[in-house]
């Protein structure tokens, strides 16, 4: 597989250089960002959240595969740390279909989609449109197999035209 740019700072950090860690964050903050902003919208814990994801980013470095894709690789992490969050908080701090003011994108349009989609379709749409994602990596961090991730695209794609 085609050695990225990340891989090349993830390669350089593993062998000691601790400042590739900034580059790293800087380059992967915000689809860690949007990974953890679908299952929760309090930014106090997104915060708390991303410091958690890059954490076990630190943590469990070594296991990334050189060569792979690392965007994907951070983004199950973070969407991973997010579901926990998630299903502990549930009556705290359940997900609110309200897009309100701390949304990274305040394109009208992009607000208009996600206010009209839930769940899957949701995240497969930010993947896709706002983090550019190829439908391949949405398969893997979402777990799901690619046809579905085409068959959420469309639906989503299709509930949005209806709305407008």
């Amino acid at each position: 597989m085609k050695e990225s740019k990340l891989d090349k700072h993830v390669k350089k950090y593993l062998k000691g250089d601790s400042f590739e860690f900034d580059i790293i964050y800087e380059e992967t903050k915000k689809f860690v960002y949007l990974s953890i902003y679908t299952y929760v919208k309090n930014q106090m814990t997104i915060d708390d959240l991303m410091q958690d994801t890059y954490l076990k980013v630190i943590e469990n470095i070594n296991k990334y595969r050189i060569g792979t894709n690392f965007n994907s690789w951070i983004c199950t992490i973070a969407r991973n740390i997010a579901i926990n969050y998630y299903h502990k908080n549930k009556k705290e701090d359940l997900v609110e279909e309200y897009i309100g003011g701390e949304n990274p994108n305040n394109d009208s349009l992009v607000n208009l989609a996600l206010s009209v989609l839930k769940g899957l379709e949701r995240e497969v749409l930010i993947y896709h449109i706002v983090l550019n994602f190829k439908f391949n990596d949405i398969s893997k961090i979402l777990d799901k197999p690619l046809g579905t991730i085409y068959s959420l695209y469309k639906k989503a794609i299709q509930t949005i035209k209806e709305k407008i």
